[in-house]
């Protein structure tokens, strides 16, 4: 919901799971410093459903090369 009291009938994380599902080649670059990433439920629960790197320029080309060698 982009509003605290607009209510969507399912929750980001279904959506985020149909993005998986529709690109199974994709990956998840995360703003947040590597130490906090099993800090947040949010984190963890992505963690469920993409590959996760940082969002480096290090952590961009490990996306890259995960992307290109997944099996679908």
């Amino acid at each position: 919901a982009i509003d605290f009291f607009h209510n969507n009938p399912e929750p980001g994380l279904v959506w985020l799971q149909r993005i998986a599902e529709r690109f199974p080649r994709s990956a998840w670059l995360n703003p947040d410093p590597l130490p906090y990433w099993d800090t947040t439920y949010t984190n963890r629960l992505i963690r469920e459903i993409f590959s996760m790197f940082p969002l480096t320029v290090e952590g961009l080309e490990e996306a890259i090369q995960h992307i290109k060698h997944r099996v679908v």
